[in-house]
């Protein structure tokens, strides 16, 4: 429709009832404008051959006044969802109150487990559809909607977009003719993921059905899957476990017209010591390798359990956004060290701090070293330039902070679940894990956790089971964090032999954070340097 999302925020109130009465005549009517479905497509190159569709990611382009509408229905569905639980526990995609981050704790805690507590292997398959969104049966699902308690009336408003649905494809300027999309969910509107959540929401149903089961966590509890949308991550404990499971895959996969990608699908053998040789694996007759690193939404899991090579995953994505930072600050001509800063928290930083609350415990010298790069390459600083020296020059926080911040947030975010979420089982079983024999910091979490307050004699705070208690107390227990990473650059500061010089100059100096306050252009400032 060639209207821009900002023209519907900024409507005036008539405008806006105005809508409201044509979404109003929709649902009357059960149809929607056939405008309302068409959608332009450009093919953005990912990487690989260029003259295989196979290698391009296709956005869509649709009408604002469908995103719209299709949020509304999106809502509805969110709040019926939460009434009649039509999503199992384990899909975590496009739900209110959930991430990824969900989804990443119960895969490290179901290696945890495994590993340290039972001192057995894991399997993870971490499965890949071909096409998943554009491979949705329509049929069979308004067929499933309907079966889950779906009305009718809404059935047949999203029949009427999808059967009017067309594409043009747009390359070099040059638009193709409509061409009639008669499979697969809608590309480029907030319905999409949902409906595939909704589509495959009898996945583990069907698993169980046929007898699979998963890993123990709680009486009675045990965890078969994590789902994200269309990412997939399946347990077994054994071999047998492991081909019991392909095969009920095919079996589902085939039922739901849906193709695995056997080259993308990947398998993962977590264990201690050595890997054990293991036969090979197939899914309907193709061989899925078995890998000892995947990256699972953004974070890279191996096969030891541990996150060595996540932190350096980190580390390197967050030394790339540098540049890009630095790139930003010339063209910006930034004068102020406050901005420069910012603009690397909110590229570089954010990078780093993906999913660390779960990952990043065990490997703080290694983020503080990605912490502190964007400073040394800014003022061409040499690489052996003290941590401690740059954080006092800067006044800037160690970023063990923000990591402990994010994890103390994440916890109390888990006991705010309700008592059936599988990320909060997790917590509590690793808990009980901790209290109940020798605490392991290499294979339980809330040991970790435990033991980074305890250096600061804070942690009596994970004993806190009252969400609101929790949260009042992490305020006090971060300034104790942050006092005493304060305190120890102070240490190292008047301990160290690196540059008695710079000792003298504060000796004499009432000013300490001399550099954070260099208001001068960005040219000037790598002249000097």
């Amino acid at each position: 429709d060639r209207l821009h999302n900002e023209y519907f925020k900024n409507l005036p109130q008539n405008w806006q009832l105005y809508l409201v009465h044509l979404f109003n005549k929709v649902l009357e009517q059960e149809k929607v404008p056939d405008i309302w479905a068409k959608s332009i497509v450009s093919m953005i190159y990912k990487k690989g051959d260029k003259t295989m569709p196979d290698n391009y990611r296709p956005i869509s382009l649709l009408c604002g006044i469908l995103k719209i509408f299709t949020q509304i229905i999106l809502e509805r569905l969110i709040v019926w969802d939460e009434s009649v639980f039509a999503l199992p526990e384990s899909q975590c995609g496009f739900r209110k109150g959930r991430s990824c981050v969900d989804n990443l704790f119960v895969l490290n805690t179901m290696i945890q487990l495994k590993l340290d507590y039972r001192k057995s292997d894991l399997f993870v398959i971490f499965v890949d559809y071909r096409k998943a969104f554009d491979s949705v049966n329509r049929s069979r699902l308004w067929h499933k909607l309907s079966q889950m308690g779906i009305s009718g009336k809404l059935i047949r408003i999203l029949k009427s977009i999808y059967d009017n649905a067309t594409l043009r494809v747009k390359s070099g300027g040059i638009v193709s003719d409509e061409i009639p999309v008669t499979k697969g969910v809608l590309q480029g509107e907030v319905l999409t993921g949902y409906l595939f959540s909704l589509f495959t929401s009898d996945i583990e149903e069907f698993f169980r059905a046929r007898g699979a089961s998963g890993i123990p966590i709680s009486p009675g509890k045990d965890i078969l899957l994590s789902l994200y949308a269309d990412d997939s991550a399946f347990f077994a404990d054994s071999m047998p476990d492991l081909v019991k499971k392909l095969e009920i895959l095919a079996n589902y996969a085939s039922k739901n017209h849906l193709e695995v990608n056997t080259v993308k699908t990947k398998i993962i053998h977590f264990h201690k010591g050595r890997p054990k040789k293991i036969k090979k694996l197939y899914y309907l007759g193709e061989e899925v390798e078995v890998v000892s690193a995947f990256d699972y939404l953004g974070i890279r899991f191996s096969n030891s359990g541990l996150f060595h090579l996540a932190s350096k995953l980190a580390a390197s994505r967050a030394s790339s956004a540098v540049g890009s930072v630095l790139e930003v600050c010339r063209k910006g001509k930034f004068r102020s060290m406050e901005c420069r800063s910012r603009v690397n928290d909110a590229i570089s930083m954010s990078t780093l701090f993906y999913g660390v609350e779960i990952w990043g415990l065990r490997y703080l010298s290694e983020i503080e070293k990605a912490h502190l790069e964007f400073y040394k390459k800014l003022f061409s600083l040499n690489k052996s330039t003290p941590a401690w020296l740059i954080r006092t020059e800067f006044d800037l926080l160690n970023s063990n902070y923000n990591v402990v911040k994010s994890a103390l947030f994440w916890i109390c975010k888990l006991l705010e679940m309700q008592d059936h979420r599988l990320p909060k089982l997790c917590f509590l079983k690793l808990k009980n894990i901790h209290f109940s024999r020798k605490p392991s910091l290499k294979y339980n979490w809330f040991s970790q956790m435990d033991y980074l307050l305890s250096l600061i004699g804070s942690n009596d705070i994970l004993l806190e089971t009252d969400p609101t208690v929790f949260k009042k107390s992490i305020s006090g227990t971060l300034n104790r964090y942050k006092e005493s990473q304060k305190l120890n650059d102070l240490e190292l500061m008047h301990s160290a032999k690196y540059s008695p010089i710079y000792n003298d100059l504060l000796a004499t100096s009432s000013v300490c954070q001399y550099s954070s306050e260099l208001n001068l252009p960005f040219g000037i400032v790598k002249l000097v340097t």
